[in-house]
């Protein structure tokens, strides 16, 4: 699949609904920007706060760098959202705080 959206990062959010798009801004706490859903965007390559999750590794590239949006990092792109935790915002970080600790 080839993203030919432009630069406009948030090309997406016209194909949410208005239901959609209240809960991503109640997760983002504030309006929806680029630069906030950017500054969201967690290890698991999903939006922090949000559930369902909405994964968008094109925009990770500020908090997780910059490979993802490209195919230089398919095979971790894959490992973070298959290991994705699916319950709670809550819960995924605390596994990541966990993971973080047990590395050290």
């Amino acid at each position: 699949m080839i993203d030919g959206s432009g630069a406009d990062p948030l090309w997406f959010t016209t194909l949410f609904s208005q239901d959609a798009l209240d809960l991503l801004e109640l997760g983002l706490g504030g309006p929806l920007t680029g630069d906030r859903v950017q500054d969201a965007i967690g290890h698991d390559l999903a939006v922090v706060d949000v559930s369902p999750k909405l994964f968008l590794p094109n925009l990770a590239g500020l908090n997780q760098g910059p490979g993802f949006p490209n195919l230089s990092c398919l095979g971790l792109l894959s490992d973070r959202v298959l290991g994705a935790d699916l319950g709670s915002s809550a819960t995924s970080s605390t596994r990541r705080d966990d993971e973080h600790q047990s590395l050290r």
